[in-house]
């Protein structure tokens, strides 16, 4: 079973906002950020020592979480 994807299109406002705000833990600020700069999914698992799963969970709740700043 394939995942769905999530594309993050923040504009410079909203993912200033999003980082310096408390909407996300900093890990979450770290992965988002990750995100943003375009890094593969299982090297941006491997950097934040989780399975490519876990990840997916979490990419997903960031995007609900960020959804009404994009």
């Amino acid at each position: 079973m394939k995942t769905k994807e999530y594309y993050y299109d923040y504009t410079r406002e909203a993912y200033n906002y999003i980082m310096s705000s408390q909407i996300l833990r900093n890990r979450d600020k770290k992965i988002l950020k990750e995100l943003v700069e375009g890094k593969k999914t299982k090297e941006i698992a491997y950097n934040n020592n989780c399975s490519y799963r876990t990840l997916c969970t979490r990419r997903k709740e960031i995007f609900e979480k960020t959804k009404c700043f994009m």
